[in-house]
Order: C-alpha cells, then sequence, then structure tokens
C-alpha cells in the first residue's frame, strides 16, 4: 500500500501493516489525513471501530499494545528521515 499525503508519497506499507489505526486510537478526530492505494493485490481484515471497542478488555488492550508499537515504530522512522534531511540542508563550513 503507497500512503501520502497531498500528493507527498509518505511510506510504503507491506504485509501485515495496520492502517486506519488513528480513528480507533482519537475517535474525538476522525479527519483523514493520509491516502493508502494499493499497488498490488491485498487481502484486507477490516474492523470496525464499535465493534472493537465492543471487545473484551483483553482483545482492546492486545490491539492497545499492537497500535502503540506501530506508532513507536513510525515515529522512530520519522525522526530518523528529518535527521537525514537536516543533514542534507544544513549549510556547509563557512568559507568552504
Amino acid at each position: 500500500m503507497a500512503v501520502s499525503r497531498q500528493g507527498w508519497n509518505l511510506s510504503t506499507l507491506g504485509p501485515g501493516v495496520t492502517l486506519g489505526e488513528m480513528t480507533y486510537l482519537r475517535p474525538d478526530n476522525r479527519i483523514r489525513t493520509a491516502t493508502a492505494v494499493a499497488e498490488t493485490e491485498v487481502l484486507v481484515l477490516k474492523v470496525r471501530n464499535p465493534a472493537l471497542r465492543e471487545a473484551s478488555e483483553d482483545l482492546q488492550s492486545r490491539f492497545d499494545k499492537a497500535f502503540i508499537k506501530l506508532l513507536v515504530g513510525r515515529l522512530i522512522a520519522t525522526n530518523e528521515q528529518l535527521a537525514e534531511w537536516e543533514l542534507v540542508a544544513a549549510p556547509g563550513p563557512a568559507g568552504g
């Protein structure tokens, strides 16, 4: 799945990766911020938010942990990308 926002490619998601978890984690803000488009044939398992919210606490906890792990990984990757961009954009030594 290619994930983009306002025409900018953000990432490519491989097999087994979730998307749309922010609408579950932030039910008060359901605005879609990115677009995901399948680049190949995909199999999708759709879990509706109300169904997950009505699930057992154990199942909700497992989803919460998985989503948090996923989001931390994405945050780390974003920070690493920003650091690379800063290195590229940084001016060279004075007088160089």
